[in-house]
This record gives structure tokens, C-alpha cells and sequence, in this order.
């Protein structure tokens, strides 16, 4: 819901969206810092030294700041972000072995692909809004282990490191933060490995994606910022199709966005009835489909 709030200011700013920004980010910031761990924890009230912080779950956070900066120019906001970044840097990372890379939490005992992703993608965001080299290097760490030790089925990344599964929401930050490192470090290499990447995603998975909106939206708000910055349209026009479909199939009876985009149960066991973050899925996807199609209209 914060990152929504951050595109539908993005897209038609506003006094009331970007008021709306504001409180999220602020609110974040207040309920979810805990100065002993100087890192963001998930819960309010774990500002203590033995609570338990996630690892992705700051990387997902901190992009919802830089958006929040992007949206509104609040250096505030950037500060916010680079705290997580700085917090991820200082204790995810668990070496650059096959068997190694990005930690789930803080306890240490399960590496996450969704950590490796958000905050490779927080770092080379960063880099590109305040140019702090240290940002860039952590960030082209983590995508050179991924590129060497975490490539699987159809060449695409694994979920939880060697051997795992691929899910699409790891796949859209790794892609499009590798694309932002073509950039920056100038290696066409990132690049041609960032499009074939997004060309097995088409081919292995077409473009109706129906796990949990949650996750999907996560996918496309990243996806469409890869064509948005390389000229593409294909990931925005499948965004639209997910978006048609969920029109159709998204609300429950209530008239509340609870329900899968393509009709039939949710496929995630973990996505429980009711739940916000469902809503929340398909409110992004909207969102983010109105900034990005927008902008590629030129509007």
C-alpha cells in the first residue's frame, strides 16, 4: 500500500496523494526503526535489541522510500532507504560462496532470493540517486554472486538460493537492477543477460500470472520499470492484461479486491482469506500500471 501510494503520486500529483505519501513514509519511519538494531523491523513495537528483522523485508521496504523520494524530492525519505541499505550491508550478507549469499533475517539460518533481489535492486537505486560508491559496489556484489552461483531452472534465479525453485518476484528487482549496473558500470554484458532473462520469462511463463497478487504485482512494478527505462512495451501490455483480468475476477462479493486476477483459488498456501496484503497486490498493480502507462504514452 505504501509503494501504491507512491505511484498514484507518481502518476497524478496531487496535494491529497502526495499528503498520502507523506503518512506512509512517516509512519513507517516512526513505527518500524529500531534504533538497537538500526534497522526497520516488521512488527511496531520490536524496538528492542533482541527482536528479529528481515532482510527483504528492509530491501522492500527501502525501495518504498526511494520511490517515496522520487515521488515528492524529500531528501528525508533517500535518508530512510539508505538506513536499510546500510542495515542489510552490515549484516544479510554471509559471503560470496556457492552455498552462501543474502540472509533471510537475523538469526542467520536461511539464505532468501527475495532478500537478494529487493536489495540489490535498493542498492542500484540509491547509487543512481546519490551516486555513494560503496552502494554501487555492495549492490554489483550481490548480482555478480547471483549471475555465478544462483542461476536455475531456464537460466533464471533461484528463490533460496542454489537449487531451489524460481519465483516471479525475484526474478523482476534482479532483472531490472542488473539493467540499472549496465548503466552505471558501462558493461553491455548486464544488459544482454538482463533481456534474455526477461525473454525466458515470456516463453516459460507467458504473461498471465496468477500465484498471489502480492507477489505478481511486486513482478510487474519492476518488470514495467525495465521496459519503461529500455523503450519495451511487452511487460507494460501484460501488466494491462492482468489488470483486464482482474477487473473481471479480483473482487469478492464484498466488492473488496480479495479474490486471484485470473479466477480460481490463490495458489500461494501462505495467502490467507481477507488479508490486506491481497487487496494491497492488486491496488499496486493499478498503481503502477497508471504511472507506467501513462509515461509510456507520453502523458
Amino acid at each position: 500500500m505504501f509503494e501504491s501510494a507512491d505511484a498514484v503520486e507518481l502518476a497524478s500529483p496531487s496535494r491529497s496523494h502526495r499528503a498520502t505519501v507523506e503518512a506512509f513514509a512517516s509512519q513507517s519511519e516512526k513505527l518500524y526503526w529500531n534504533k538497537y538494531l538500526n534497522g526497520f523491523d516488521p512488527y511496531p513495537g520490536d524496538d528492542y535489541p533482541a527482536a528479529q528483522a528481515w532482510f527483504d523485508d528492509n530491501g522492500w521496504l527501502g525501495l518504498a522510500f526511494i520511490d517515496a523520494y522520487r515521488a515528492t524530492g524529500q531528501q528525508r525519505w533517500l535518508t530512510d532507504a539508505q538506513r536499510a541499505f546500510d542495515f542489510i550491508a552490515a549484516h544479510g550478507w554471509s559471503g560470496g560462496g556457492r552455498g552462501d549469499g543474502m540472509w533471510w533475517n537475523t538469526q542467520h539460518q536461511q539464505h532468501s532470493g527475495e532478500a537478494l533481489a529487493a536489495d540489490s535492486l535498493l542498492g542500484m537505486m540509491l547509487y543512481d540517486a546519490n551516486h555513494r560508491s560503496t552502494d554501487l559496489q555492495e549492490a554489483q556484489k550481490w548480482i555478480d554472486w547471483a549471475n555465478a552461483n544462483d542461476i536455475g531452472f531456464a537460466g533464471l534465479y533461484d528463490s533460496e538460493g542454489p537449487g531451489s525453485s524460481v519465483i516471479d518476484y525475484v526474478e523482476a528487482p534482479l532483472i531490472y537492477a542488473q539493467y540499472l549496473l549496465c548503466q552505471d558500470a558501462h558493461r553491455n554484458d548486464y544488459c544482454t543477460h538482463a533481456a534474455a532473462q526477461s525473454a525466458t520469462l515470456t516463453r516459460v511463463y507467458g504473461t498471465a500470472y496468477n500465484f498471489a497478487p502480492l507477489y505478481d504485482s511486486i513482478f510487474f512494478q519492476w518488470m514495467m520499470a525495465y521496459d519503461h527505462a529500455t523503450g519495451g512495451d511487452h511487460w507494460i501490455a501484460a501488466a494491462q492484461a492482468n489488470a483486464t483480468a482482474a477487473m473481471t475476477h479480483a473482487s469478492n462479493a464484498q466488492g473488496l479486491w480479495l479474490d486471484s486476477w485470473w479466477g480460481g483459488p490463490i495458489r500461494d498456501r501462505n495467502t490467507e482469506p481477507n488479508m490486506l496484503r491481497t487487496a494491497g497486490g492488486t491496488t499496486s498493480l493499478y498503481a503502477w500500471l497508471a504511472y507506467y502507462d501513462s509515461s509510456a504514452a507520453g502523458s
